[in-house]
């Protein structure tokens, strides 16, 4: 019985603990690690180590109840190591107009944080980039 107890403790502490990411509201996560993420998600769940995260500019416009509109980016790839029992905040500016909008998701600025407010080292290449990168951008299929 004491080595089952033991076994089972041991078990517990090697279990790895997931890392949380909370999205701001200027921003659109589709997938991580390939996965794809609930149509806006606020809270995603991370796997401890290195995360793939694909992520885009999502901007809504509303002139009334009735006439909205929305001025997104292209996607991005980000990539940063997450730690375990973590908790990650990701978020982009807000656009007070449609050309401040337009420019954001021409060029936007994401801003990944820690729990204690430090920012976390990321890489971030656009869509476009990565597939030049692999040699397909221009291909025709």
């Amino acid at each position: 019985m004491r080595a089952l107890i033991l076994l089972s403790a041991t078990a517990l502490s090697l279990s790895v603990s997931a890392a949380t990411l909370n999205l701001g509201e200027n921003v659109r996560v589709v997938s991580i690690n390939g996965k794809s993420v609930p149509a806006y998600a606020s809270q995603i769940e991370l796997d401890q180590g290195v995360n793939n995260v694909t992520v885009r500019y999502d901007s809504l416009f509303e002139q009334d109840a009735e006439s909205h509109w929305f001025i997104r980016s292209e996607l991005h790839q980000m990539t940063f190591n997450a730690k375990g029992d973590e908790e990650y905040f990701l978020d982009a500016p807000a656009a007070y107009s449609d050309q401040q909008g337009q420019m954001l998701a021409n060029d936007p600025i994401f801003t990944l944080m820690d729990d204690a407010d430090n920012r976390v080292e990321h890489g971030l290449r656009s869509h476009t980039e990565l597939l030049n990168q692999t040699g397909l951008a221009g291909n025709q299929f």
